[in-house]
């Protein structure tokens, strides 16, 4: 830019993405933009002629909005040179911003619990209360909101999205295959308890012997679990033929049925594909909590 030169030197994103930028104005030296904050937005007021030069730059981009070029400086500063990754890059820029606001509302400290009463906690939260209390406590998963045991499955979901294609089915679609005759294999991926709490009935219509309960450690712990690894190959040997569907718990989620999602469905669905070549599966968004939502009636219970 011949005498001026834009440097981006840090990002601070918080909520509704509050920047704070420096820009180099001129060879004798650096000025500083002033910024104005407020809880919900953030305002840069700048000299004229910065301004001036901001727009020239901005033009000679062919960015057609001031957002779109401040995206710009900022997956620069990311050493991000794949136009093709920024929208995956921005999006996972935006991701950490909305986690690092993630906070306890008591000590004002980064949250890292999810107890089974609702209560997100930090690490100066009576944390034994809940646990005396018969509460289960979970890590805390800030992107996605959500609490995990070993690793959080929607982490685990965004990483083999980009390298395994798995299809979702929403729950009336679901239904519609229950009352076909088509060839389907459920495979229900929750614990037992989940389990016990309701299921897909074991023989509906035309469908006998094609549910099983196979738990997602099932499929990732192999050593541990030999037996149950080759009752899942048996399963599927068995069913080759079929439409495999992958059903998880899931839980309420304020969105439409096709944005609904569910990790444990999708990696399971994605590990029967990689790790026994099995073509034809897709998994339910929503997981049974979503079907149960609809079609309350078709359940089945563990008997007394």
């Amino acid at each position: 830019m011949n005498s001026y030169e834009f440097i981006i030197n840090r990002i601070i994103i918080i909520d509704s993405i509050q920047i704070y930028s420096k820009v180099m104005s001129n060879s004798m030296g650096t000025e500083k933009i002033p910024i104005k904050t407020s809880e919900k937005r953030t305002t840069l007021t700048i000299d004229q002629d910065t301004k001036l030069v901001f727009d020239w730059a901005m033009k000679n981009q062919g960015a057609k909005s001031v957002s779109k070029y401040l995206q710009h400086l900022l997956l620069t500063e990311q050493q991000v040179n794949e136009p093709d990754k920024e929208d995956e890059t921005w999006s996972h820029l935006l991701n950490q911003a909305r986690a690092e606001k993630k906070v306890c509302e008591k000590h004002g400290k980064p949250l890292v619990y999810i107890c089974s009463c609702g209560d997100k906690l930090c690490t100066d939260c009576d944390i034994q209360m809940h646990i005396n209390a018969g509460h289960i406590v979970q890590n805390y998963c800030r992107i996605h909101d959500t609490g995990y045991g070993e690793n959080c499955l929607m982490c685990e979901k965004e990483r083999w999205e980009n390298v395994v294609a798995v299809d979702g089915i929403i729950p009336k679609d679901l239904m519609e295959l229950l009352d076909s005759t088509r060839d389907i294999a459920v495979i229900d991926v929750r614990d037992q308890k989940e389990w016990n709490e309701g299921h897909l009935p074991e023989e509906y219509g035309s469908h006998k012997d094609y549910l099983r309960l196979f738990a997602y450690r099932e499929f990732v712990r192999q050593k541990e679990m030999k037996d149950e690894f080759a009752e899942i190959k048996e399963f599927l040997a068995k069913h080759s033929q079929s439409l495999f569907i992958v059903i998880s718990h899931g839980g309420k989620q304020n969105v439409p049925d096709e944005k609904k999602e569910s990790g444990r469905g999708f990696l399971v669905a994605a590990h029967m594909k990689c790790l026994f070549g099995v073509e034809n599966v897709c998994y339910l968004r929503g997981g049974y909590y979503a079907f149960h939502e609809q079609f309350p009636h078709i359940e089945e219970k563990k008997g007394p």
